[in-house]
């Protein structure tokens, strides 16, 4: 067995030699012993190097990984998903019974669509130097994300209802800025004058990321144009404290039943916009979108010809 034995001064603080004798210990695989002595005011490290004939060569070093994007940049996550820029809002969406398995479906479609634009000749990156390599691999993000917001590819379950939500609020004329909804638009639970869809209302629901700007126009939107008969509904409560009002939807004939002060309340309740109601409008036209891209892509393949 070879031994070595090293003597290194180091600061009281201690400074580069302390990298060097670890580099010294991580090169020679062995175990180091180190011995500080200070008692005339500076520090000296005694290495001693055993199990030389042990090594088996030198100990990779571990690279730092990054602890991923703080902001504006591209994440993608291990299922492959390239997720929007900047900060993400995860939300819930109750839902009509086999809606969240169609989502997944379409987007498993677009992924093919995805991969097939992929190889086009602008997109293609071997023989390219590093450099030009990482340039178009960035450009094609680029073009996903755009895709994506035009509605050309929704290969994500988020794609598909972020695009939807998007147009739903187009439609409604409320895609533009607002103020900042007030804390209880943002509270758990159900706004005042929500109602169930009959007994067995949405039986399933559907997680997605939105784009947090997305979605907080979404929940500012709702809020400020329902604001002024959420006012009302909650001084209707104050004036009628022991009513309870209808928890399902009514259709004509039960309306045309109510009077007083319970058909005052319904009236009231349909001047408010929920966020449930523009998700699932979001999901609608999403996945309608999704549909209307698959068949001009079908449309758009070759069709063999016969003895071809």
């Amino acid at each position: 067995m070879l031994n070595l034995g090293m003597v290194l001064p180091i600061s009281e603080k201690g400074g580069d030699h302390v990298g060097r004798v670890a580099d010294v210990a991580e090169a020679t695989a062995g175990c180091l012993w180190i011995v500080l002595d200070c008692r005339r005011g500076s520090c000296w490290a005694v290495g001693l190097l055993i199990a030389w004939a042990l090594r088996t060569g030198p100990a990779p070093r571990r690279s730092a990984q990054p602890l991923g994007c703080v902001e504006d940049c591209h994440i993608q996550d291990p299922s492959g998903e390239i997720m929007p820029r900047g900060a993400v809002r995860s939300v819930w969406i109750s839902v009509d019974d086999g809606i969240p398995q169609q989502v997944k479906d379409l987007a498993a479609e677009h992924k093919a669509i995805r991969a097939r634009r992929s190889v086009a000749p602008q997109w293609r990156t071997r023989g390219l130097p590093r450099a030009q390599a990482s340039e178009v691999r960035a450009a094609w993000l680029e073009e996903v994300q755009r895709q994506q917001k035009a509605g050309e590819l929704l290969d994500t379950q988020d794609a598909i209802v972020e695009f939807g939500v998007r147009e739903e609020l187009r439609s409604r004329g409320w895609d533009h800025d607002w103020d900042e909804p007030p804390a209880m638009a943002w509270s758990p639970g159900r706004w005042i004058g929500s109602r169930d869809r009959g007994l067995d209302g949405f039986p399933e629901r559907l997680s997605v990321r939105l784009d947090a700007a997305l979605a907080t126009r979404a929940v500012a939107a709702c809020w400020w144009t329902s604001a002024p008969a959420i006012r009302e509904l909650q001084a209707w409560r104050d004036r009628h404290p022991g009513i309870t009002p209808p928890r399902y939807e009514l259709d004509e004939e039960g309306r045309a039943r109510l009077t007083g002060p319970l058909a005052e309340y319904v009236r009231l309740a349909d001047k408010i916009t929920t966020t449930g109601t523009i998700w699932r409008a979001g999901v609608t036209l999403g996945l309608a979108q999704a549909r209307a891209v698959l068949e001009a892509e079908q449309a758009a393949k070759p069709t063999a010809t016969p003895g071809n």
